[in-house]
């Protein structure tokens, strides 16, 4: 029996756009070599097989490709995540501080951090505000549960009287004075996306496909904003 045929790169690469999908995967594991960045992301692109787009990556990684900004913002997305934080790794040499505003929202922020303290790049200022924002919201809890921890330290202080004629304000004082509280609690809280397009993109939060009221993940992709803006199909929510 014959063994299969093995492929360098010129030689796949010629003939790639001559043959099948089913053939382009294939083959794929019968290369000897990659070739320069821009045919094998020309490659990447075209391919539509997962598994052999994770083999070709897995290449890459281990060949130490360096990978630009955009480019990663793909892998994060489309590919194995392991191996998609691996070329983030492999490219931290040629990102810049502008990249870190580009990969925000598509890599995870602790990646990001791990980065920026790297190469000694400021966070993005998205990042920056929304751990603001957590920061705010976790004190906001924080001061509910003291609220709740006083109440219940009330009822339970010796003093305390049982037989004490309690205040009575009547249904539609307690509906009123609940509604009351929701509203102000309400108005604390962070304003949470519906998660469909409101048409305010200066406003729309950071996600894949559309962040700073501009589109920013790059060319060459069929994918809309996935809250509906910029006639995405929101297909995510």
């Amino acid at each position: 029996m014959s063994s299969l045929r093995s492929y360098t790169w010129d030689e796949y690469y010629a003939s790639f756009d001559d043959w099948r999908e089913r053939k382009r995967a294939k083959n794929v594991y019968s290369l000897t070599s990659l070739g320069p960045i821009d045919e094998l992301l020309y490659v990447m692109s075209m391919l539509k097989n997962k598994d052999a787009l994770n083999y070709l990556l897995k290449k890459a990684v281990e060949a130490k490709y360096e990978f630009s900004a955009y480019d990663l913002s793909d892998f994060l997305f489309y590919y194995d995540k392991n191996l998609a934080v691996a070329a983030v790794y492999n490219s931290i040499n040629v990102l810049t501080e502008e990249d870190m505003e580009i990969l925000y929202g598509i890599a995870d922020n602790e990646l990001i951090k791990d980065i920026c303290a790297k190469r000694n790049f400021s966070l993005p200022e998205d990042l920056i505000a929304e751990e603001e924002d957590w920061k705010e919201w976790e004190e906001l809890l924080e001061e509910e549960d003291d609220d709740d921890d006083d109440y219940f330290d009330y009822e339970d202080d010796e003093d305390y009287e049982d037989d004490e004629e309690p205040i009575k304000i009547g249904f539609f004082g307690a509906l009123f004075g609940a509604a009351g509280a929701a509203s102000a609690l309400d108005k604390k809280r962070p304003k949470k996306h519906s998660g469909r397009c409101d048409g305010n993109c200066a406003k729309c939060p950071p996600h894949y496909g559309y962040r700073y009221g501009r589109w920013y993940y790059g060319k060459g992709h069929a994918h809309g904003c996935e809250f509906g803006g910029n006639k995405g199909d929101g297909s995510l929510w």
